[in-house]
């Protein structure tokens, strides 16, 4: 599920800000910042409600204005557990179906006059897997255990649509720099990917990303040296590892 800020109430903002906040300089830059407009096909519109989208305190704010649904949920609906990173939420349910729930969480954002992002709202199966963050979770027999289920979970699919568009462009069709001057563009993008999903089941997914990354490499070489012979093709993994290229297999937790 997702919150649409659209309509995000400044008011009921500053006082939640004010719990915690009593410098009037800084809420009054809150209040400015609240305010300062967009800008759409070169007009300049002011923000009377809602929060600026793309700001740097956006998913601040966020966070503070629905901290109280999170206080909410933790004390009144113990029979599920909700999982929130600023206005995307994953609401888990156990014994009873989420269209039981789904009433109170929007009665409760209506108090705080957000509405919900139909097209990005959904009820799932656990066994049928949802995407959230990033990251696809299933819940599937364990592999040691066929009697027991295991939530398992990997990158999404556009995830990893997102490395390969972002590797295209690292690599790109310029062939005046040198091999290391493109790993050195390339190895960054590559070590926080890794990073970010590292702890997931998706030793294949890092493995269809690592031959992807020598593919497109082999294929600016080949360009760049104006080699048509297939034997160029048989550049050995090694090469690319003495090169320095970051290589992402060993680092995760295997799926079989």
């Amino acid at each position: 599920m997702a919150v649409s800020f659209d309509t995000i109430d400044h008011e009921i903002l500053m006082k939640l800000v004010q719990r915690r906040v009593r410098d009037p300089r800084v809420l009054r830059l809150i209040r400015l910042w609240l305010k300062a407009g967009v800008m759409h096909e070169g007009i300049l519109e002011e923000t009377v409600v809602g929060s600026p989208q793309g700001a740097v305190i956006s998913p601040l704010l966020s966070n503070i204005y629905l901290h109280p649904l999170d206080l909410y949920w933790e004390r009144e609906v113990k029979a599920t557990k909700m999982v929130r990173y600023a206005d995307d939420l994953v609401v888990l349910c156990r014994w009873k179906p989420p269209e039981v729930y789904m009433p109170r969480l929007r009665q409760f954002l209506a108090r705080l006059r957000v509405t919900v992002n139909e097209d990005k709202t959904r009820v799932v199966d656990a066994k049928d897997g949802f995407d959230f963050l990033g990251v696809h979770f299933r819940k599937q027999p364990s592999r040691r255990d066929a009697s027991r289920w295991f939530c398992y979970c990997w990158p999404s699919q556009k995830s990893m649509q997102r490395i390969r568009d972002k590797v295209k462009t690292a690599i790109g069709r310029d062939k005046r720099p040198s091999v290391q001057e493109k790993l050195d563009r390339l190895n960054p993008i590559l070590r926080g990917w890794s990073a970010y999903f590292g702890w997931l089941n998706s030793a294949q997914h890092f493995r269809k990303v690592d031959q992807y990354v020598t593919w497109k490499l082999r294929l600016w070489l080949q360009a760049k040296h104006q080699r048509r012979r297939r034997a160029f093709w048989r550049t050995p993994l090694a090469y690319w590892r003495k090169a320095g290229l970051y290589s992402s297999q060993g680092r995760i937790v295997h799926t079989s």
